[in-house]
């Protein structure tokens, strides 16, 4: 197995295997609380995580706007890469794990990219289109297999982030 392939596996077990209704992640927290104050800004980080398709508007010097393409509102937010940042081009499209700090965002550590000359428009409609039917609880497994299929290795960087 792959390096990119254990990444996303490993972000998928902790994050959306259930038991008891709770994540790994979840029942680890609740285990271990946080004693100090950066532990707990990461652990909130944790607990409001999501996954979406978010796409690169610009890439600046120390950071990267990008837009969620899923979000009705609010859907600009600043990306901390320093990788992406290097390799990365504007309209690249990313389906990936976001941890949501005050002022950026990081990515959980894999992303599935889709080149910039692909259509988002399209993409997006059919992205929304294949989870019609599809219960939330397993939007993310349908996520990662969709945008598999789409995804490129990215100049510099494996086609999981």
């Amino acid at each position: 197995m792959t390096r990119e392939k254990r990444t996303l596996l490993i972000d998928y077990a902790l994050f959306e295997i259930k038991r008891h209704g709770k994540s790994i992640i979840q029942h680890f927290m609740r285990n271990k609380p946080p004693v100090e104050e950066m532990n707990a800004l990461i652990y909130r980080s944790f607990e409001q995580s999501f996954v979406s398709v978010f796409q690169i508007k610009e890439i600046g010097s120390d950071a990267i706007l990008l837009r969620d393409l899923m979000a009705s509102e609010n859907n600009e937010m600043y990306l901390a890469d320093f990788g992406l940042m290097a390799t990365g081009r504007p309209d690249l499209i990313i389906f990936a794990r976001a941890l949501p700090f005050p002022r950026y965002i990081m990515f959980s550590g894999w992303g599935l990219v889709v080149a910039e000359d692909k259509d988002a428009g399209k993409i997006l409609a059919d992205y929304r289109q294949a989870l019609l039917n599809v219960p939330r609880k397993a939007q993310v497994a349908h996520g990662i297999r969709f945008f598999r299929k789409l995804a490129t290795p990215f100049a510099g960087v494996p086609s999981h982030l």
